[in-house]
């Protein structure tokens, strides 16, 4: 009957007992026990035939196929034999576990890329049991899956949010009485607390500090819970079935009112407090300096080197990575995920677009060349904003030779900084950051990160005085809002306020007048965001500006004369009276209308916006922006009284 089958035709007629005819024979017995395993595996019922009986009995789960052979091995005995198995694909002796998983069946309710691009990635632990068991955590996922841009740090976002369930899970388990089998078990209404004692316990919260040894954990299982409610709630308008239609409304109402007090409002409270007192280090300038000087001398030996050698490709794309990231202060991942259809497409746009001459005109000699020279690629970055990434003629010169050395070495990815076949994947920025600040002897080479890179330009940019357009076009080139900008990557140094700051309160404590103050060059004092004390808060800075006249009169008089002259005999011919003119109901209206949103807060505006109203508002061209200043004061303070 099997005679006549190529396999089998092709083992008889071999000489009996010889090696190939017995390797013949193992691999038609592996094919016909891996169909009958491959069935039991996709329908979870019947018995599976290993290929060495064990001495314990394990669960179907613990058993993957060689992607070689097709024999069937626990884990732990399958990296064993694909070390040495004669059948297999890949050269790699660690892949042999993630291999032979994808020759696993994929769940019916499962789609197939999800299945191989997430599920397949993770860890097979009770964790992982867990989500494999729970549709609603799988639909879960499946809805991250599809709605993002797949990449390859994807799968591990979304591994990561469907693991936290997967522990919540396991958590609840621990107390049996409480029922919670599922995620769906969570949204039942008499459990909610229930639920709220399982993610205090999984996040470490303690009731002695009311504070969370994870915090950001129990906020994302929170996140996670939510979205799987309206999964649920979802499902039941589908299937009509009321009880996932009340339990799910009922667990979103409950997350709307309480979670944040029961959970949230602490974990956040945490995470500030965490940030106290901690050291605010930035990269010093004298390293920044070392590290691209070092960066820009490897590369022009490397360039010499790989023209008549490929085996420094790998060295020069580190190089390269390392350089365009640091010159751009970019997120590693950024730069790391430009792709040859990337870069091709910015170097066709930067020969094709021509610059206007009406624009021309406006730039500088220095300014035109750069816009000559420089290239311009942009990028998807983080929350779906443009990511702009420039790249100087040195940069393309070795970009080009990479290109063209490619094959030579082996490199095959999409990616411009791919590695070497078989992998696809592209090097990652903060490793090469480090192993490169590792060979050049830097003060501080450990706080050297991308994050802290950004950080250190964000904070120049604020002691340098920037404008607040300059931030706002800093931020969006660094690839973030003016608020993120503010917030997190411009570090309120402590040398400010210990400087200027102190000077201030230290002179207004000791009643001194803050023009009095000891600056060189006649500094003004500048604010933690940048703006300047007498154009930021108008009532503060008014107060002051009145304080400083109260102070500077009051000085005169107790002036005593040197000669026994009076003050004003002495004083006479440097003074002069100033005449007040009185307000007109032109001018009047004018201050009306463009201050009302002022009047209306009971805030003084501050120099620059008065400056702002006076160069367009030709009624208001006579008077100073002290004027303008005071009358608004004035009308704030008639406000008051009525």
């Amino acid at each position: 009957m099997h005679k006549n089958e190529v396999m089998v035709a092709k083992a008889l007629s071999l000489p009996k007992n010889s090696a190939e005819r017995k390797e013949i024979w193992k691999t038609i017995r592996n094919e016909g026990d891996w169909d009958h395993n491959f069935n039991v595996l996709r329908n979870g019922t019947g018995t599976l035939i290993p290929k060495y009986r064990e001495q314990k009995t394990r669960a179907h789960s613990e058993f993957i196929p060689c992607s070689g052979c097709k024999g069937l091995y626990s884990k732990t005995s399958l990296s064993d034999h694909f070390k040495t198995c004669v059948s297999k694909q890949t050269e790699k002796k660690s892949q042999g576990v993630k291999e032979g998983r994808f020759l696993l069946p994929i769940p019916e309710h499962i789609n197939g890329g999800f299945y191989k691009d997430v599920l397949l990635s993770m860890s097979q632990d009770d964790i992982y049991m867990y989500i494999y068991r729970d549709p609603l955590i799988l639909k879960f996922g499946k809805r991250l899956y599809e709605n993002k841009d797949i990449q390859e740090h994807t799968s591990n976002h979304i591994s990561c949010r469907m693991r936290e369930l997967g522990r919540l899970i396991g958590e609840a388990k621990k107390t049996p009485e409480w029922g919670i089998q599922k995620i769906e078990d969570c949204f039942s209404p008499e459990k909610f607390n229930n639920v709220v004692s399982c993610v205090k316990s999984l996040a470490g919260f303690s009731e002695d500090t009311h504070m969370y040894a994870t915090p950001s954990l129990a906020l994302k299982i929170g996140y996670s819970l939510q979205r799987c409610a309206r999964i649920y709630r979802s499902d039941g308008i589908i299937e009509s079935d009321i009880t996932k239609q009340e339990n799910g409304s009922a667990f979103i109402q409950l997350y709307e009112s309480d979670w944040n007090d029961l959970i949230s409002s602490r974990a956040r409270q945490t995470l500030s407090e965490k940030k106290y007192n901690a050291p605010k280090m930035l990269p010093l300038s004298e390293d920044v300096y070392k590290l691209n000087s070092y960066l820009k001398e490897k590369i022009k030996e490397l360039l010499m080197k790989l023209s008549n050698d490929s085996a420094f490709y790998i060295e020069l794309a580190k190089m390269t990575l390392c350089h365009i990231t640091l010159f751009n202060r970019k997120r590693g991942g950024d730069v790391q995920r430009i792709t040859v259809d990337n870069y091709k497409q910015a170097i066709e746009a930067q020969n094709s677009v021509p610059y206007d001459d009406e624009l021309k005109s406006s730039l500088s000699d220095v300014e035109i060349e750069l816009c000559r020279s420089l290239t311009r690629i942009e990028l998807k970055g983080k929350q779906e904003r443009k990511v702009a990434i420039l790249l100087t003629p040195e940069m393309i010169k070795c970009i080009d030779l990479l290109m063209q050395k490619r094959s030579n070495a082996n490199v095959c990815g999409k990616y411009l900084f791919a590695r070497p076949s078989p992998s696809t994947r592209t090097l990652r920025a903060s490793d090469v950051l480090n192993e490169i600040c590792g060979k050049i002897e830097l003060r501080y080479g450990n706080i050297i990160t991308y994050t802290n890179l950004r950080k250190h330009i964000a904070t120049m940019a604020q002691i340098h005085e920037l404008s607040e357009n300059g931030q706002d076009q800093l931020a969006k080139f660094l690839g973030h809002d003016i608020r993120i900008h503010r917030e997190i990557y411009r570090q309120p140094l402590d040398i400010i306020q210990k400087t200027k700051i102190s000077k201030m309160l230290m002179l207004i404590n000791e009643g001194k007048n803050v023009t009095e103050m000891p600056f060189n060059n006649q500094e003004e004092v500048k604010e933690i965001d940048g703006s300047c004390a007498d154009e930021s808060d108008g009532e503060m800075d008014y107060q002051t500006d009145k304080d400083s006249l109260h102070n500077k009169s009051a000085q005169e008089k107790r002036k005593a004369p040197s000669d026994g002259r009076s003050t004003d005999e002495n004083s006479a011919g440097k003074r002069h009276k100033t005449q007040k003119k009185p307000w007109n109901p032109s001018e009047m209206n004018s201050v009306n209308k463009h201050f009302s949103h002022f009047i209306a807060m009971s805030k003084v505006p501050g120099k620059n916006d008065i400056e702002n109203v006076l160069k367009k508002d030709k009624i208001l061209s006579k008077r100073t922006w002290r004027n303008v200043k005071d009358q608004v004061y004035n009308l704030i303070k008639k406000q008051r009284k009525c």
